[in-house]
């Protein structure tokens, strides 16, 4: 198992609604140690962490990258912040985080253990407000 990471910047506001996702491959059920959120824009923000209760369909998505150059760089996960069909609301949600109306503003999720994404299942951070217009998510997986 290699680790793999991507930092993307979602301009999603919208409240309820997903502001990024990772997307879990069709033959992979990788394992989260870490997610990054920043904000870029003096708005205080909500969001929330949770399994989407069905994954969406994303656009323009991003593979992660290995953190090894030896390391495969195909047929891994993928990231996003927009949406042909969107994911759906998590039932519950593992985390959640207010970030003030600073620019710079953050949180480091980590999961010492790894937070296990089932194959082909996305985990999304959600707007749980109407949030900064520069939301910075950094998140490092094994795979």
């Amino acid at each position: 198992m290699a680790l793999y990471s991507l930092s993307l910047i979602s301009t999603v506001t919208t409240n309820n609604a997903p502001a990024w996702g990772f997307l879990a491959s069709s033959d992979q059920s990788p394992k989260i140690y870490e997610i990054h959120l920043d904000i870029g824009a003096a708005t205080a923000s909500t969001y929330g962490l949770g399994r989407a209760a069905a994954a969406g369909t994303q656009t323009s998505s991003v593979a992660v990258l290995p953190n090894g150059p030896a390391d495969a760089t195909t047929n891994k996960s993928t990231c996003a912040s927009t949406w042909s069909a969107a994911p759906t609301i998590p039932a519950q949600f593992l985390r959640r985080k207010y970030l003030p109306a600073t620019i710079g503003s953050g949180v480091i999720w980590t999961f010492p253990g790894g937070l296990g994404v089932a194959a082909s299942s996305e985990l999304v951070v959600w707007n749980l407000n109407t949030n900064s217009a520069s939301l910075h998510v950094t998140v490092v997986s094994e795979e």
